[in-house]
């Protein structure tokens, strides 16, 4: 049970303030809490530190933050006990959606989101560099692909054609890509 005290009335008291829970610039060793406690609450996480969750899965917690107020700082240091606890899987999750939740905060048509956006597409933003060498395979099948059916009139000064005029091997065609 999270509370306070007052100097004036010495009792226990939630840390409630306008209807909100403020966890803002606490530290403590562990949180013990369970989602449903606090599905129905609005709860300032920033700068929240902990180091460890009980009774909630870090995957639970991490939806628990993108249902609150935009706070960076809440899936830093969530990222950082899925770092601790040896599960980079999670961290990268928690990274991942850090990304996306700063993409929208952004407004609707400003170029940063489309850029982000597109980065989100692309390799995730940067988090899935595997996903970056199949964009290169496959622009590089693309390109090669265009150039055996319509390369003609592009490579008739670059290369020497060894078949017949108007077409282009397979092999001049992915050098070309």
């Amino acid at each position: 049970y999270l509370s306070w005290k007052n100097a004036q009335n010495p009792e226990l008291k939630p840390l409630v303030l306008n209807g909100r829970l403020v966890l803002a610039r606490l530290t403590c060793r562990s949180i013990h809490v369970r989602l449903r406690e606090l599905a129905a609450l609005d709860v300032d996480l920033n700068y929240l530190s902990y180091s460890g969750l009980i009774g909630i899965t870090p995957l639970e917690w991490l939806t628990f933050i993108n249902q609150q107020t935009f706070a960076s700082h809440a899936y830093v240091q969530l990222a950082t006990y899925c770092d601790d606890e040896g599960r980079p899987d999670l961290k990268r999750k928690v990274l991942v959606a850090l990304q996306k939740r700063l993409t929208a905060e952004l407004p609707r048509r400003s170029r940063e989101r489309v850029t982000r956006t597109l980065w989100s597409w692309t390799v995730e933003y940067g988090y899935s560099p595997a996903r970056a060498i199949l964009w290169l395979i496959l622009c590089t099948l693309l390109c090669a692909g265009i150039l055996m059916v319509n390369g003609h009139f592009a490579v008739r000064a670059v290369l020497p054609l060894h078949n017949a005029p108007g077409a282009i091997q397979a092999r001049d065609a992915v050098t070309l890509a």
